[in-house]
């Protein structure tokens, strides 16, 4: 590995012409000198900003180690439970007895409403197939006992099967 280095004064004209002029002069000292003075400006912002911050957070709280609330507390309840819609009134705004308060969300109960009647539906139209089937079962019954009454055989629902009851239904003669 080689450097090569340029010594002598014909390189001298290669120096770029800012270097050339040296000041003597000193810097400014204190507040006449910008860096110092930009240096100030932004550490007061920062300190300003600070302060305004502290300010802002501090501002309605009172901080105590034994600290008592005065106030009045009303118990209040609703005769339904259920989530809230909407509140018809302000704090601190004077009520009078019986005013609606708060909304209560319907789409809770409007759901338990449709159950209830699709459960009443349901136990409707099982009666009714319930009442028809009875009805139908004595109607049956009524046919075996005339038809067991026309052939003579009165102790025939002890001693049937059902495959002779149908037999009997269908108008055969039983085997």
């Amino acid at each position: 590995m080689s450097v090569e280095i340029e010594v002598g004064f014909e390189n001298a004209t290669k120096v770029p012409r800012g270097l050339e002029e040296l000041s003597l002069e000193e810097p400014p000292k204190g507040l006449a000198n910008p860096g110092v003075r930009r240096l100030l400006i932004g550490g007061g912002a920062v300190a300003l900003a600070a302060i305004a911050g502290l300010f802002a957070y501090y501002y309605n709280r009172e901080t105590t180690d034994d600290a008592q609330v005065d106030g009045h507390i009303t118990p209040m309840a609703s005769k339904v439970y259920g989530r809230v819609a909407q509140v018809l009134v302000d704090d601190n705004q004077p009520v009078r007895v019986g005013q609606v308060l708060v909304k209560i969300d319907p789409r809770d109960y409007q759901a338990a409403l449709d159950q209830a009647k699709a459960s009443l539906a349901l136990a409707e139209q099982e009666w009714t197939c319930r009442v028809r089937g009875k009805m139908w079962r004595a109607e049956i019954r009524a046919r075996m006992r005339s038809c067991l009454a026309r052939r003579r055989i009165w102790h025939a629902p002890r001693l049937l099967t059902s495959k002779r009851r149908r037999r009997i239904w269908r108008g055969r003669r039983p085997t």
